[in-house]
């Protein structure tokens, strides 16, 4: 059983990224994926070349921070204001123009690669890579950077996952995803509780973070931030994953 425990949203925030690099440090995250149009974008980058094992991607943005390329050259992108758009998350599909989305996806893993680190994977901010005329071009720079991905079609149909899976061809990402690591959920016990099978590799997302400012004032998800970091910390997480023989790999090691 091998397991991939990713932090995203690393470049959030300053707490955000101590609240990650402790994890990875004194826990169990053996991953992260960085935020490029995130305002903590360039703490964070200093904090990940400073622990070069820590496996980086990209966390890719269609609503969340400031956008990267000439709002010309995305307009179907933004608002009145140049802001991103905010989505309809419960939808399987947004209505923009797909080369606009990698324009803007390009310029952001671009960003990373540009400051010196070496992205490994990519997945992005609300899963909006998985909305279905968004997916291709998730998978096209995934191609042209050599990236493994986040493959989680919860929302799709069985004939649109059957239609998918050939396109996934020589990419790399974990067998399953769990996004179950959340709210109530999060506490040591849940790695006692994980149905993993041998043989196969999983996943996991969490967003671990030390309480600051900025967390408080923009994300609803904030006090389970923390708990969150607390729990990726403590040494029965560590016992109950040795215990259980579980593996916990990164992206480069799929």
């Amino acid at each position: 059983m091998k397991l991939i425990i990713n932090a995203d949203d690393f470049g959030l925030s300053h707490g955000q990224n101590y609240g990650i690099i402790d994890c990875f440090i004194n826990g169990v995250v053996a991953s992260t994926t960085l935020l490029s149009t995130g305002a903590a974008f360039n703490h964070a980058c200093s904090l990940a070349k400073k622990h070069p094992t820590l496996d980086i991607g990209v966390h890719l943005s269609l609503d969340l921070g400031a956008p990267l390329s000439d709002c010309h050259m995305i307009s179907t992108l933004l608002d009145s204001t140049n802001q991103f758009n905010r989505y309809n998350l419960e939808a399987n599909h947004i209505d923009v123009n797909p080369e606009e989305v990698y324009t803007e996806w390009r310029a952001q893993i671009e960003k990373v690669i540009a400051i010196g680190l070496t992205p490994s994977h990519i997945d992005s901010h609300h899963h909006i890579h998985m909305m279905v005329n968004i997916f291709p071009i998730y998978l096209r720079l995934a191609r042209e950077f050599q990236l493994a991905i986040r493959f989680h079609p919860r929302k799709w149909s069985e004939q649109q996952i059957q239609q998918a899976l050939p396109l996934l061809k020589g990419l790399r990402y974990a067998d399953q995803f769990l996004n179950s690591f959340y709210g109530t959920t999060i506490t040591p016990n849940f790695f006692a509780e994980l149905n993993l099978e041998e043989g196969k590799s999983y996943e996991m997302m969490c967003h671990p973070a030390y309480l600051d400012q900025w967390i408080m004032e923009h994300s609803s998800y904030n006090i389970q931030r923390s708990v969150e970091a607390e729990t990726l910390q403590a040494s029965r997480t560590r016992q109950l994953i040795q215990q259980r023989g579980i593996n916990v790999i990164n992206f480069q090691q799929l």
